[in-house]
């Protein structure tokens, strides 16, 4: 659920329940020509809470996902760094800048900016709307946050993911009841 490719085409990260509960996991390969590895939890970002939706910089070296370490489907997002694509996850996290009262999901940088997607409840509608703002992810704040214009609907619009510089984005929407 929620696949997230890293730049190079070398890590696919995903969250799963295999093991009963939802965790980060990734598989991997050497080449774009291989077929991807057996998948592997991700034990460094993967606890006894529920985490999901990851979402990799395009440097591979910084990692977004969500924990809901309440069990109240308030999920915040964490941050986890790494020294080079073969090491660790480290440094882990939560965003606080980024966080809210409400469910915050699927946060995503867009390549080459330092603009930041989020889908969010925290809003007036009380569904799930995609938010934007500025991220420095060197010192962990978020600014200028605010509903993306002319995107959000009546139903739930959720986990953008960003190409082409951010000229296209493609998320999900629910529309006449269901998701499209």
């Amino acid at each position: 659920d929620d696949p997230c490719v890293s730049s190079d085409e070398l890590e696919l990260y995903f969250n799963s329940d295999r093991n009963g509960q939802p965790d980060i996991w990734v598989s991997a390969r050497n080449s774009t020509g291989d077929p991807w590895g057996a998948p592997v939890r991700v034990g460094e970002l993967s606890t006894s809470d529920t985490e999901g939706t990851p979402r990799l910089t395009p440097d591979g070296l910084t990692i977004l996902f969500n924990r809901d370490a309440s069990g109240t489907l308030d999920d915040d997002i964490f941050i986890a760094t790494r020294p080079d694509t073969s090491s660790a996850w480290q440094n882990i996290q939560r965003y606080a800048d980024l966080a809210s009262d409400a469910a915050d999901l699927c946060a995503t940088v867009v390549g080459g900016t330092n603009r930041v997607l989020v889908c969010s409840n925290r809003g007036p509608s009380g569904t799930l709307d995609m938010w934007e703002g500025t991220i420095d992810l060197g010192n962990g704040s978020a600014s200028s946050f605010g509903l993306m214009a002319g995107l959000n609907g009546n139903g739930e619009d959720c986990c953008g993911h960003a190409v082409d510089a951010g000229l296209t984005l493609y998320y999900y929407a629910q529309l006449s009841g269901s998701l499209n």
